[in-house]
Order: structure tokens, then C-alpha cells, then sequence
């Protein structure tokens, strides 16, 4: 009899749980993006909401991410021009973007999420290129090129973040 409780305890429990952790980064869904996006009430759960960039009237998505949770971050969604808010879980996914913050200096991006970490490539300045947000820790967002192939990946402070979808903040 023990042995059944220990089985269908272990059975029961959700094995789509995932680590959550708290995070501080931003973005933007991609100016070109004209698919719908999916809000989920949790990683992998029920759809609470389908919404889509304004391209009509160029009213782009912009969003804080607060929570990572694998291939999921919680995020605070708006409309930058109607600023109407939802928040959900939504899939990581290449239209997720932001610039890189450079007034006309070079930035670093390194190996893991700190400065003390090997620098893996150096943002020149007055770049416009766009980055996939692809994970967040803390205040550190992990930047990948949106170019085929990417030319630079790693993290960057958030506050080294533009996440304005009608100008690269340069």
C-alpha cells in the first residue's frame, strides 16, 4: 500500500514544472512581426490572450520581462502608443527584440551575466542592429544578432538595453 502512494504521488506531481526566476530586462516584438502572439497563464499553459503589433497605425508591442522560466518569460506587454497592459507568459521566440543602447561607444558583450566574465564581442558604435532577446537574469539580458549568421551573442546589462521600435536610442 505504501508502495502505491509513493507511485501515484510521484505520478501526479507536475512534471511540467519549471524554475522561475526573477529577472529585469525589456524589448520589443519585431516591427515586421504581423502574426499573432500568444499569452499563456503559465510556461506551456492555457492561452488567456492573442494580441498583435498595431502595424496599421505603427503601434508596436513593446514589453518588461519580470519572471524567465525556460523557454518562457513572464512579461508586461503594451501598446507604446495606446500603453494598454497585458501580462502572461509568452514563448521565447525570435521576434522578441530590442537594440543595443550605444550613444556613440563601443559595448561589451560577455560569456555569462557580469562583468568579471570573458567580453565574447564588442557592439560597435553607431551600430543599428537588432538583437533576439533569448534569455534574462537578474538585470542582464542575453542578446543574440538577428542576422543568418549571427555576427555577436552574450550578455549585456539591461540598462545597455533600447527597447524603442522607432529608433536604435543612438
Amino acid at each position: 500500500m505504501k508502495l502505491f502512494i509513493v507511485l501515484f504521488s510521484l505520478l501526479s506531481m507536475d512534471v511540467t514544472a519549471q524554475t522561475v526566476t526573477p529577472c529585469d530586462c525589456r524589448g520589443f516584438i519585431d516591427n515586421d512581426h504581423d502574426g499573432l502572439i500568444a499569452l499563456y497563464d503559465k510556461p506551456a499553459g492555457k492561452i488567456i490572450r492573442r494580441i498583435k503589433n498595431d502595424l496599421k497605425n505603427e503601434d508596436y508591442l513593446i514589453f518588461d520581462i519580470t519572471k524567465v522560466a525556460d523557454s518562457f518569460f513572464y512579461v508586461k506587454m503594451k501598446y507604446d502608443a495606446n500603453e494598454k497592459i497585458y501580462e502572461g507568459w509568452i514563448s521565447k521566440s525570435k521576434y522578441l527584440v530590442t537594440y543595443v543602447q550605444d550613444y556613440n561607444r563601443d559595448v561589451s558583450l560577455y560569456s555569462k551575466p557580469n562583468t568579471t566574465s570573458a567580453v565574447t564581442r564588442k557592439v560597435v558604435k553607431n551600430s543599428s542592429g537588432i538583437f533576439q532577446v533569448m534569455d534574462c537574469n537578474g538585470n542582464w539580458v542575453y542578446l543574440k544578432e538577428n542576422t543568418k549568421p549571427a555576427k555577436a551573442a552574450g550578455w549585456l546589462q539591461s540598462d545597455k538595453q533600447c527597447a524603442n521600435p522607432y529608433t536604435n536610442c543612438n
